[in-house]
């Protein structure tokens, strides 16, 4: 699983995510997570109604908000997987990498 993780942080820093080379999948912040499935919600379809900031508020009831608002986007676009706010917030390595292949 590791090749996996390293080509989805290779394809993500190809569309704009920042982050460093020595980074891995497991390691990635709710905030890393956040703005990688907004770039890719955004590069699927530009005119999705995604929440106009691609960062996490710092607040938690906001940073739930907004993660939920998020998961719905993805779901909009039609993801059939299993995926919440906590799939964003308590990233669990296996629901993570299937949400960004």
């Amino acid at each position: 699983m590791e090749e996996v993780d390293s080509i989805i942080l290779i394809s993500l820093r190809e569309i704009g995510c920042d982050f460093d080379d020595d980074v891995k999948l497991k390691n990635l912040t709710p905030e890393e997570i956040y703005k990688a499935i907004f770039t890719l919600c955004k590069i699927i379809k530009q005119e999705i109604d995604v929440p106009e900031k691609s960062t996490l508020p710092a607040q938690m009831a906001q940073r739930f908000g907004a993660a939920s608002s998020l998961v719905d986007c993805v779901k909009g676009l039609g993801f059939k997987g299993d995926l919440g706010y906590q799939t964003i917030l308590y990233a669990n390595n296996s629901e993570l990498r299937g949400v960004l292949m």
